[in-house]
């Protein structure tokens, strides 16, 4: 092999190496660990911009399981407002625990939070909100759809008598359609304490109906 030929090789073989070095670390490839410690030492704003798209939707149904429906507006600058705190004090991570789990509970704290300052509750349902909640198997006969409905006013509103933990599992879990393993991690607890949670709550809303419809 002639010394250009050779030479020639040298920088094909160099490239491919060198391309292959810095694909590995793109932030798709990091985990979040190493993403984070990498935003810390470099402040890479594109690096930030893929652990935002990694974990946005889950931090965004932390909160909407804090609010509660119909504060989709909320829940939206919440979400963004999570994020920039993370930003600012993403050198404050001190990995004792996976960075999502350090995430969520800042998410759930910030919503919490908010939700208290505000006093929130839940606004009138109108028909009009009601029929966003329906599903395929809604009554065809005026009063017995007056009736569901009726009765989808009086869970909505009961929501307001759970504790904070019963009313996050509550809607992650018919809301969202989260199975129980995705809620014990979003809400940092062990499955079985999820299904503890929306067991109560169920027996608790449950109860509200019977009370209100003569049912027990």
């Amino acid at each position: 092999m002639s010394e250009s030929t050779l030479l020639a090789h040298r920088l094909t073989f160099g490239w491919a190496s060198l391309m292959s070095a810095v694909e590995d670390l793109t932030g798709d490839s990091l985990d979040d660990a190493e993403l984070v410690r990498a935003i810390v030492k470099t402040g890479d704003e594109d690096l930030f911009a893929t652990l935002v798209h990694r974990h946005k939707n889950s931090v965004f149904r932390i909160v909407s399981a804090v609010f509660g429906p119909f504060f989709e507006a909320e829940t939206e600058e919440l979400t963004q407002e999570v994020f920039i705190q993370v930003y600012l004090k993403l050198d404050s991570f001190r990995h004792q625990c996976a960075f999502s789990t350090w995430l969520f509970r800042l998410a759930r704290n910030l919503a919490i939070d908010r939700r208290r300052r505000a006093r929130w509750r839940l606004p009138h349902f109108g028909d009009e909100a009601l029929q966003m909640l329906k599903d395929d198997g809604m009554d065809a006969d005026p009063e017995d759809r007056a009736a569901t409905q009726q009765r989808r006013r009086l869970l909505i509103a009961g929501l307001e008598t759970l504790n904070e933990t019963q009313r996050m599992a509550v809607l992650l879990y018919y809301w969202f359609d989260c199975r129980v393993i995705e809620i014990a991690r979003l809400m940092d607890l062990n499955t079985q304490t999820v299904k503890s949670h929306l067991h109560r709550a169920r027996l608790r809303l449950a109860r509200r109906l019977g009370e209100e419809f003569g049912d027990g």
